[in-house]
């Protein structure tokens, strides 16, 4: 049997497979409704998460419709330096906690309690967020500040913005 080709119209990432593919392996987008949700800004950059040690690293942001979205470079491996003075980057890992082969994490839009102005690096600044369970990540992208613009305001407003 011919193995089918999927591609996911979020992240873009490219998958095989014999059967229907219904969600993507990398971000969890729904590959059968695809029309449910949406990129609305995408970036490259650090995460740094306490909470989530094993998901911080350099990688890409996409913020849908639906959530923020971050998922680890996969040729950003040990050693490699976040934003310069970070330090060594986690090698990619699996989250296991939202259920499948997903690399980094995702936060539904109307989870983001603030989002505020802070130091990634030595040199280096960027936005903290902090979700309603209490959870900080701090994220440095490019174009930092039309993100935080933006960050800021679903903060204010939850979801509809």
């Amino acid at each position: 049997m011919a193995k089918l080709k999927f591609t996911c119209h979020i992240c873009d990432h490219k998958s095989k497979s014999e059967e229907e593919i219904r969600e993507c392996l990398r971000c969890g987008a729904d590959m059968v409704n695809t029309g449910a949700e949406y990129v609305e800004k995408k970036s490259y950059g650090p995460m740094i998460s306490k909470a989530l040690p094993k998901e911080s690293g350099q990688g890409y942001f996409f913020l849908t419709n639906k959530r923020l979205i971050f998922i680890k470079d996969s040729n950003t491996g040990t050693g490699a330096m976040m934003g310069g003075l970070i330090g060594a980057a986690i090698e990619a890992g699996i989250n296991k906690a939202q259920g499948g082969n997903k690399l980094g994490c995702s936060i539904d839009r109307g989870d983001i309690q603030s989002a505020t102005e802070c130091k990634v690096a030595l040199l280096s600044k960027g936005i903290e967020l902090t979700t309603r369970d209490g959870n900080s990540y701090k994220v440095k992208m490019r174009s930092w500040k039309e993100w935080k613009e933006t960050l800021i305001g679903l903060a204010a407003y939850g979801s509809s913005l």
